[in-house]
């Protein structure tokens, strides 16, 4: 017999999420009309059309999860549309007892003035609440500080990182921590994460700290949505709502989680966890939509309200003409939006392929000045192109003019070894952009144009303080570009406030007729 509810729904409340079920027919509709405000919609070609949502709905179960940060609006919704207090019921659940860690915060590095300020006075206590947001600048000890607070909680750590992370995150807990590696478990693919279920549920699952790439959990948390329980038939020994208490973990962790932020927010809407730890330099966006997502997820009076700042970097605009620079393509075959790497495909064409050479010599006259002149030994130089192919084609160059230094590329699939160690490292912002801290790095130069805020101010963030040495960053501008010569103006707006100069250089000769 179907299952008659005798309320409006019934309603599951989790630290991160809440889920609506056993819905009535006007319950559903109520439901799914809250979860259309969450609906992400992009222009396309002159139409309005619906990108992804914020919420999640698993059809077999009929069950709405939403994010507990939209909590307060809902109860406010289901008011408006005249739900009684006693037409649903509410049930908060409580935790497994998480597994302990017994490991302490390394003493080789003594913690700064602010980072006991902000260990001491917010990520230790319970107000505002357990899911802690450290929003601090590049470089000022956002893994250290999530390290330490998550020996002071003394539960197993469970962290959903983009897959470039797992690369340092097992290096950073050793350090910050003093794990064992063996300690440490990497998931990347379903069946790691089967393995690591099932050893929870045996019981043998020994690790201090399980970290899981955010895509091996994101295609778990989708074959839920569409086969709901029968993922139980699947090789999974647990749903993805019960993934944290089952394998006993206490402690989250999320870094950058600006970055592939949806995909951090639709984990939120299945996890349920005593604690939580996420952190990100640049939690801004141009966006109206991501910037309200963004205080759902991580609402503006639960973050640390700490603010570390230090102007060390000197910032250079590099602005430019290149021949027959209004010619040149800038967007992809079907869109209008500007595009970088529609840019670099003019240096491989038959039409303007003789401006590579040219273009080349800009960016290593500009490197050699940058870097080269003032170059001690253990000191490195990072340059961002926006593509692979440019970023291979700037290494092999590089290499062939400046024969004993070690240039090397850093893309998804290159060691990560080539990204800390190389004197000089090409990447993609993608790759290197974000969570990276670089020994010895002095000189970043942004060949890549672009205009959004994140990467604008995650770009020259690689960048540490260092007394004593001078810390450059360079990006280029192609005048002849509209879209680039816009870009450059969003960043005379917005670095100021982090750099300590902002000078430009307008370069004195056209590039292609020198």
């Amino acid at each position: 017999m179907d299952y008659k509810p005798d309320k409006y729904f019934e309603i599951d409340i989790f630290s991160h999420h809440f889920v609506v079920k056993n819905m009535s027919p006007r319950g559903l509709e109520i439901a799914k009309k809250f979860a259309r405000r969450f609906i992400e919609f992009k222009w396309d070609r002159g139409q309005k059309v619906a990108v992804q949502t914020y919420a999640s709905y698993i059809p077999k179960k009929g069950h709405i999860h939403f994010h507990i940060g939209q909590y307060k609006e809902w109860k406010a919704y289901i008011a408006d549309c005249a739900i009684p207090d006693h037409g649903y019921t509410e049930l908060a659940y409580g935790y497994v007892e998480p597994e302990p860690i017994n490991c302490s915060i390394t003493t080789a590095f003594p913690p700064r003035d602010y980072q006991v300020a902000i260990f001491d006075t917010y990520l230790k206590v319970a107000e505002p609440s357990w899911r802690k947001f450290v929003g601090i600048d590049p470089g000022r000890g956002k893994t250290y500080l999530a390290s330490w607070a998550a020996a002071e909680y003394n539960f197993r750590i469970v962290g959903f990182l983009k897959p470039m992370f797992l690369k340092k995150w097992p290096d950073d807990l050793v350090k910050n921590m003093g794990m064992d590696p063996d300690d440490i478990v990497c998931v990347a693919g379903a069946a790691k994460l089967m393995d690591v279920i099932t050893r929870a549920k045996e019981g043998t699952l020994t690790e201090k700290a399980i970290l899981i790439s955010n895509r091996t959990y994101m295609n778990y948390i989708n074959l839920y949505e569409q086969h709901g329980d029968e993922i139980l038939n699947m090789g999974y020994d647990c749903t993805p709502p019960q993934f944290c208490q089952v394998i006993r973990a206490g402690t989250r962790i999320g870094d950058e989680v600006h970055e592939e932020f949806f995909s951090m927010f639709k984990i939120d809407l299945y996890t349920h966890i005593l604690r939580s730890i996420s952190l990100s330099a640049t939690l801004e966006d141009d966006d109206a939509f991501t910037e309200a997502m963004y205080k759902v997820a991580y609402p503006v009076e639960e973050r640390c309200k700490i603010v570390v700042r230090a102007k060390y970097i000197k910032s250079v605009a590099l602005r430019y003409n290149i021949k027959h620079g209004t010619e040149l393509a800038t967007t992809e075959r079907g869109s209008t939006m500007y595009s970088h790497i529609a840019f670099e495909k003019n240096f491989y064409t038959k039409r303007y392929g003789w401006l590579m050479d040219h273009y080349l010599k800009l960016i290593d006259e500009r490197f050699e000045e940058r870097f080269l002149m003032r170059y001690e030994d253990g000191q490195k130089c990072l340059i961002y192109a926006a593509s692979i192919q440019m970023c291979t084609t700037i290494v092999d160059y590089l290499k062939e003019k400046h024969r004993g230094l070690d240039v090397r590329r850093y893309v998804a699939e290159d060691p990560y070894d080539n990204l800390m160690n190389a004197t000089v490292c090409v990447s993609t912002l993608g790759s290197a952009g974000t969570g990276h801290d670089i020994a010895g790095l002095i000189t970043v130069i942004m060949t890549h144009s672009l205009r959004a805020r994140k990467k604008n101010i995650q770009g020259p963030g690689r960048l540490r303080e260092k007394e004593g040495v001078d810390m450059e960053f360079e990006y280029f501008t192609c005048k002849d570009i509209p879209k680039q010569m816009e870009y450059h103006i969003a960043k005379e707006l917005l670095l100021p406030a982090r750099m300590k100069e902002c000078i430009i250089y307008d370069l004195p000769y056209v590039v292609g007729e020198k």
